[in-house]
């Protein structure tokens, strides 16, 4: 609020980053680190510092663990009642933060490298009582937090109950990061710091390490914290080899070796923190279209401007986004943002209601849902189709959205055009002209994809010789998919299947319907042959993909009632004239029999037409996706 989304968000990151480094220069100054250890972990540091800046509560927590290894050098130089209250206050601060499991462990590895020092090594500088005394003050620290339990039992529960294996945070970092160059250096850097610390009896930094490197290996969202804390304790170890001059007593070649190898290794570190800074400019420049693709950007802006508000049914990971942007004008029924924090079987049932007309029924009434924002989908509009009250209110490319009847602001008819144009027919041309002539109002020149479909729709019910509108926009060539597809059916409803073909052919991510739509041209032109070898393709899953998000390509493998009958009707048709070459027997009465079994669903595809009727009706019913 104070400084703005924007500034505020890079005004944070730039205070973390300067404070990581603050820490580190302490750091750096109280081991009394030599140029050399400073030339080698500065670009390692930076790296893993740009590695995750991802705006978390962790990156609060990574500044405390930084301060706590400055007071685990401190409280290890001198196990002292000052040193420890300062350990102690730090964990508090952190207990009630955040998660201090990290924290704990560095502290953990305190106290077990004094033990074993006193124990075995014969260590007075410091008596049991005050071990044993702070020890358990350490502990009893980790209760007092607002909900009064220790963080332990938390994280017991947490592993035992499997609760991370939901979220991408928590996969293996070694599937997670399998190519990265950076992050495999950091596994091995791992290694050396626990050889090098039990070999200096730095028993607690060898404890630290070991448990460390199991996190950061099985755990993708802690690999940058660990490979900082590793950074540090290879710091405190060189500089101490480069002041007391241990190097003297290695052997010329292996002495030569080890000054070759910290060059090289900062070298690749710095030359990796360039890579970054380079893919990371890349990515920027595509931030919008991937906004576009992942985010409802379009219907977003529509909603803050065009819709009166209200409560919004919508998929998780957009959650966030919608608040970020309509609040408090609008309600969200998930927030992305917050999702680690719901409980499994929340999960579980709003998966069951992307896949049941009757649930999402139940959630409308439930919290009298005003709007319902998915993904721009076939399934999805079949779903919503299907509920009483809501009506179909704006498209774009990835995303629709559903609004109550009662709402003003509406285009059902070019939402509907816009997913399906094979619904488009004659009789809807009033209903198109009036929404043509409210988005004239609502969106002035505002580029849409609505505004470009009814502009088109409008144009053709316009134009006097619809065969010559038809051939005349083949000339327009940076046309979008959606208009393409448009066209291609609107060609194919004038019995033009050679423009209709030539229409469809340009479409760049093909739809199940366009091939199917573009094999009824070729068998229309006569062109048997290639019309065959089209639907081989599709029946053999070669050349095909459903929907612009390749997740959903299985879809393509599974042939339903209804492409049953179509193909049925297709074959027939061919046989009429053409020997079939690629289909056997065998494939037909396949065919044959999976229809029959089917109850003979959508029989009127047997007779030979048309077939963008059907494919409407099927796309607005979902009885496509019954059998899937």
């Amino acid at each position: 609020d104070t400084f703005g989304k924007q500034n505020g968000f890079y005004l944070f990151r730039l205070s973390y980053i300067f404070l990581l480094f603050i820490f580190l220069a302490t750091y750096l100054k109280q081991i009394k680190s030599p140029r050399l250890v400073v030339f080698l972990v500065l670009p390692v540091f930076s790296y893993f510092v740009a590695h995750r800046i991802l705006l978390r509560p962790e990156l609060i927590s990574n500044i405390l663990m930084l301060l706590c290894l400055i007071l685990y050098v401190r409280a290890r130089h001198s196990f002292s009642h000052k040193n420890l209250f300062f350990v102690t206050f730090l964990l508090l601060i952190w207990v009630n933060y955040h998660s201090p499991v990290l924290g704990y462990i560095i502290i953990f590895g305190l106290f077990l490298d004094r033990f074993i020092h006193k124990m075995f090594l014969g260590e007075d500088g410091y008596s049991w009582k005050l071990f044993y005394g702070w020890a358990v003050v350490v502990f009893l620290v980790g209760f007092v937090n607002r909900e009064g339990e220790h963080f332990i039992f938390s994280m017991i529960d947490f592993v035992v109950n499997s609760k991370g294996s939901t979220t991408l945070e928590y996969l293996p970092a070694r599937v997670f990061y399998a190519t990265n160059k950076m992050v495999h250096a950091s596994w091995a850097l791992s290694v050396c710091v626990i050889a090098w610390s039990f070999s200096k009896k730095q028993y607690g930094f060898s404890f630290i390490s070991i448990l460390l490197l199991y996190f950061s290996w099985s755990t993708s969202r802690l690999v940058t914290p660990v490979a900082m804390i590793n950074i540090f304790i290879l710091a405190f170890l060189l500089s101490e080899y480069l002041i007391k001059k241990e190097y003297i007593s290695l052997k010329p070649v292996v002495r030569r070796l080890l000054m070759l190898s910290i060059p090289a290794l900062a070298l690749f570190s710095y030359y990796e923190l360039a890579a970054m800074a380079v893919n990371e400019y890349r990515h920027k420049e595509g931030r919008e279209l991937r906004l576009e693709t992942r985010y409802p950007v379009s219907v977003t802006s529509y909603m803050k401007n065009y819709q009166s508000g209200g409560k919004i049914l919508n998929p998780m990971h957009i959650g966030g986004y919608l608040l970020n942007y309509l609040a408090p004008k609008f309600q969200v029924y998930l927030d992305g943002r917050t999702n680690i924090l719901y409980p499994i079987s929340r999960m579980d049932y709003y998966l069951d209601m992307l896949d049941s007309p009757k649930v999402i029924q139940t959630e409308i009434k439930k919290y009298d849902v005003d709007y319902v924002l998915l993904e721009n989908r076939p399934w999805f509009l079949s779903l919503v189709m299907g509920v009483k009250g809501m009506k179909l209110n704006y498209v774009d490319d990835y995303y629709m959205l559903f609004s109550k009847e009662n709402e003003k602001n509406a285009f059902p008819v070019a939402g509907l055009i816009s997913i399906v144009p094979t619904c488009w027919e004659e009789s809807l041309s009033s209903e198109m002209k009036s929404e043509y002539l409210l988005a004239k109002k609502v969106f002035s020149d505002e580029p849409h994809l609505l505004t470009n479909v009814l502009n088109m729709l409008n144009a053709y019910s316009l134009s006097e010789n619809k065969k010559e509108f038809l051939t005349m926009q083949l000339e327009l060539g940076l046309l979008p998919d959606s208009i393409r597809r448009l066209l291609g059916v609107l060609a194919l409803k004038n019995n033009m299947y050679g423009i209709s073909l030539r229409y469809l052919s340009k479409i760049k991510i093909n739809q199940r319907d366009d091939l199917f739509l573009m094999v009824y041209d070729l068998v229309m032109m006569g062109e048997y042959q290639d019309a065959e070898k089209t639907l081989l393709a599709y029946t053999n899953n070669q050349v095909f993909y459903f929907m612009p998000d390749i997740n959903q390509v299985a879809e393509a493998k599974i042939i339903t009632p209804m492409l049953t009958s179509f193909l049925l009707s297709i074959i027939n048709k061919i046989s009429e004239d053409y020997k079939l070459q690629y289909f056997s027997g065998e494939d037909f009465n396949s065919l044959k029999e999976k229809h029959t079994e089917s109850g003979g669903k959508h029989k009127g595809a047997l007779k030979f037409g048309d077939p963008s009727a059907m494919f409407c009706q099927a796309a607005i019913d979902g009885s496509e996706e019954d059998e899937l």
